[in-house]
């Protein structure tokens, strides 16, 4: 209820759906019909990694798509300096370039081809695939090789199961030293994605695994099956682990890796390559299997969808009304200041910049110093446009209802 900024990261796979009703929910929780209930929300990342995920509840389509969207967010920043790979890397840098926007010319592939050399340090490599499938059968077939008894672990489950939307199996097998990923979220340490080794059984629904230097023990966690209403008609109790030598571009995307190995095949939806390469900072951690031209899908209907979302300029931006700097022609360089000055910009790799004598420098992001920024400026951050008007808003919906 005292939040005044929310900051929505990877906004490619947030879905127009997801949008519509988190702008619903936070509006009645709050008792505030003004956009997100009052607060501020900031949208971040690249419209061109991988889009959401549909489901039976869920159409899938981007957030841009959303009626909403216009008037929730009527303007954007775009943000042009990449970090994760330095500016050295000319030849990677290229090759991602053309592959988010759908190109692949011949001096592309030809570069593309030269990366199925090997790299060394290959137990330590992330294989990546496209399908669930292919992860799975690669993740067996290493676990075979490993020393050590298997561990299983196998779900409870009730009532209907079809359409459960669970990425732990019926039966599980882990052995003690399989590298794991986490698939829920545990507390502030141990939550979905989290990395590390599993130890030992202790129990049918009790485990220990290694993150860093510590142990922690991993219990059995519970997904629910809902009907189109909403209502439970199932659920599944099983261990929250995955075997982790490989995963798909999606559970991937955000990261950046040490070293990853890609198997490459049709991309079923835009992106997955390209957000596969740019998972490292150097090419030379970068090993790309079995690709072809063909491999790589067009994206004309999105690059023309995005190059129509709403701009204005930033000097009317009313996110920006109480800064006196922006009362005459500023650089971009002087923008970030500015913004800086604000709140701390993050960004879709996990960072943020700090900019001091006029010096670009790279660290970690850290919550508590956003959320620092965020109190200090509140005033700024939560305050709406002045010419902001209810009915405008829903007039702008054509009449649609909130889903």
């Amino acid at each position: 209820m005292d939040a005044k900024c929310v900051v929505w990261d990877e906004c490619s796979m947030g879905s127009a759906r997801l949008l519509e009703l988190f702008h619903e929910i936070t509006s009645q929780i709050r008792g505030n019909l003004r956009p997100f209930g009052g607060m501020q929300c900031i949208i971040v990342g690249d419209w061109l990694q991988l889009k959401p995920v549909a489901d039976k509840f869920d159409d899938g389509r981007p957030m841009y798509l959303s009626y909403l969207f216009p008037s929730l967010f009527p303007h954007t920043i775009k943000l042009t300096i990449v970090h994760r790979q330095n500016e050295g890397e000319v030849v990677y840098r290229n090759i991602l370039r053309h592959l988010r926007i759908g190109r692949c010319d011949d001096e592309t592939v030809e570069a593309i081809l030269s990366l199925e050399r090997e790299i060394g340090d290959l137990d330590n490599a992330i294989h990546l695939y496209f399908t669930t499938l292919l992860v799975d059968a690669h993740s067996v077939s290493r676990l075979d090789l490993l020393p050590g008894d298997r561990a299983s672990f196998t779900a409870t489950d009730n009532g209907n199961l079809q359409g459960l939307d669970c990425p732990s199996p019926s039966v599980s097998y882990f052995k003690p030293g399989a590298p794991i990923i986490v698939l829920y979220n545990i507390s502030a340490n141990i939550h979905n994605g989290t990395r590390g080794f599993f130890v030992r059984k202790l129990s049918d629904d009790t485990a220990v695994i290694r993150v860093g230097e510590g142990e922690h023990v991993i219990r059995n966690v519970s997904w629910l099956n809902g009907d189109d209403d909403g209502h439970s008609i199932g659920s599944r109790s099983q261990m929250p682990l995955k075997l982790h030598w490989a995963a798909t571009v999606h559970k991937a995307q955000g990261l950046t890796l040490d070293k990853v190995i890609i198997h490459s095949s049709y991309e079923f939806t835009g992106g997955l390559l390209y957000t596969a390469l740019s998972r490292v900072k150097s090419i030379d951690d970068v090993q790309v299997l079995g690709f072809r031209r063909e491999h790589v899908s067009k994206r004309d209907n999105m690059l023309n969808a995005i190059s129509e979302l709403p701009q204005i300029n930033l000097k009317n931006c009313p996110c920006f009304k109480d800064v006196q700097a922006l009362e005459h022609d500023i650089s971009d360089e002087d923008l970030l200041k500015i913004v800086q000055g604000m709140f701390d910009e993050t960004g879709a790799a996990d960072q943020f910049i700090s900019i001091h004598d006029n010096e670009e420098t790279e660290s970690e992001l850290r919550m508590e110093e956003v959320l620092e920024m965020v109190e200090q400026n509140g005033h700024i951050l939560a305050k709406p446009p002045d010419d902001f008007d209810v009915k405008v808003l829903l007039m702008s919906s054509k009449g649609a209802a909130f889903r």
